[in-house]
């Protein structure tokens, strides 16, 4: 998924969310290859989270899709908890995306 059409990723989690996004683009996902891949973002995410470091709508977004792979119940629940924040703010329209319908928001 790109944001405003133009394939930009911005923000803290941009990166992440292009190498999470990237992972699922293959026709045959290797899983023994893309779970600790996940694993690690995943990580990172929750650290930028306790550093307060999340501060974009976009930033809040790209952190949500990275942790809707996650396998606890308590990273779903943030992974939404993060879509109500961007939502929020608003800038997923701004850029051209439509409300991601996995929210349940």
């Amino acid at each position: 998924m790109r944001h405003g059409g133009a394939g930009r990723y911005f923000g803290r989690t941009g990166e992440a969310f292009r190498q999470d996004q990237a992972d699922r683009d293959a026709r045959d996902i290797d899983w023994t290859m893309v779970t600790p891949r996940d694993a690690e973002r995943e990580r990172r995410v929750k650290a930028l989270i306790a550093a307060d470091a999340l501060k974009s709508g976009m930033d809040h977004l790209h952190a949500a899709m990275i942790l809707r792979h996650a396998h606890a119940p308590e990273d779903h629940l943030l992974a939404h908890d993060l879509c109500v924040i961007e939502l929020g703010k608003g800038e997923h329209l701004a850029n051209g995306w439509p409300r991601p319908a996995w929210t349940g928001s």
